[in-house]
């Protein structure tokens, strides 16, 4: 026992000084043999399943490469992180969900300290942001995507909901609606998702504001989540004033929608639903997804679909998580080792 504790001391000394070593090639400006020996340490210590080496090891890498504005070579190795979490069958704790956002947060900042040309935008705190490089979101695209493939292999943690929210208002704030709208519903935050619906319909009428926050109300019912939908409908009606967003139709029957479920009543569910039906026909989705808000709650099979349905695309896009379409193991290059020690 006492030669194992030592075995085990030597080793994290071993990587401890490994790891001093490469971060000093990094700060010396060679990104370039620092990424190669990051990888060559890595297959070295993950062949002798050395676990949480590689976590430190491949950790330190991602932060520093990132930090000093190289995000290919830092979402390279975070993504070789996020590969060891699958390979030695790692869950997701809460522990490694807050390193997965810390590392997250650094992309933004990766991009930013590495480009002087870029466009300022306007954040949706009011204050000037850049544009986000292709680059940036293509690293963060395959860190988000590889992140929620672990997670439904692993165990879909409930901690996931906060990385869901580091990336919702990752697209907020670059202003890639669609994106964050989809994350904000796994997110299990509905005021600052009331926030973005806000900033994002504003970009229409006044007189379709009620289709923002309607579609949103029922994917979250389509989702099950009753408690957040009633949320997001109090919270966007509370920030908007009447005439910012006219109380329509289609908003009194999402607040009929949403008592009537609360209540468990399926003939009622079906008179509010033919009563607000040409309400419902402005966007033909909303009727795919109260088939679903029907199984949900009152256990009633939807219809099968028709041929060539338009929406049942989209409305499976919307039950996957996001970044979850495409399950294609990582190919990661192996490079030559270079003889680390």
């Amino acid at each position: 026992m006492e030669q194992e504790n030592n075995n085990n001391k030597n080793e994290e000394k071993g990587i401890s000084q490994v790891v001093n070593k490469l971060e000093a090639k990094v700060l010396e400006g060679n990104y370039y043999e620092a990424q190669q020996l990051y990888k060559t340490l890595y297959f070295r210590h993950s062949n002798g399943k050395r676990w949480k080496q590689v976590r430190e090891l491949l950790t330190s890498g991602a932060t520093i490469m990132l930090s000093r504005g190289h995000i290919n070579e830092g979402s390279d190795l975070a993504l070789l992180l996020i590969q060891s979490f699958s390979s030695s069958h790692t869950n997701p704790s809460a522990e490694i969900i807050d390193s997965l956002i810390q590392l997250f947060s650094l992309y933004s900042y990766s991009s930013l300290s590495s480009s002087t040309n870029f466009t300022l935008l306007k954040c949706p705190d009011g204050s000037s942001c850049r544009e986000e490089s292709k680059d940036e979101r293509e690293a963060k695209n395959k860190f988000i995507q590889a992140v929620l493939k672990w997670n439904s292999v692993e165990g879909n943690s409930n901690d996931i909901s906060r990385l869901h929210f580091a990336f919702a208002m990752d697209s907020f704030h670059f202003k890639h609606y669609s994106k964050s709208q989809k994350h904000f519903l796994r997110s299990n935050n509905p005021h600052e998702f009331s926030k973005m619906l806000i900033e994002w319909s504003s970009e229409g009428y006044p007189s379709e504001r009620d289709l923002f926050l309607a579609r949103s109300v029922l994917q979250y019912l389509s989702l099950g989540n009753l408690k957040d939908a009633n949320a997001l409908y109090t919270q966007f009606l509370m920030i908007l004033p009447e005439d910012s967003c006219p109380r329509t139709p289609l908003i009194h029957f999402i607040r009929f929608l949403l008592l009537t479920v609360e209540r468990d009543a399926y003939s009622l569910f079906q008179k509010i639903k033919e009563s607000y039906k040409p309400s419902l026909l402005r966007d033909p989705s909303f009727l795919n997804y109260l088939d679903q808000i029907a199984l949900v709650f009152f256990k009633v099979e939807p219809p099968k679909p028709q041929a060539n349905n338009l929406f049942s695309g989209l409305f499976r896009s919307l039950m996957t998580p996001p970044s979850l379409a495409s399950r294609a193991p990582l190919r990661i290059e192996k490079p030559e080792d270079q003889g680390v020690d």
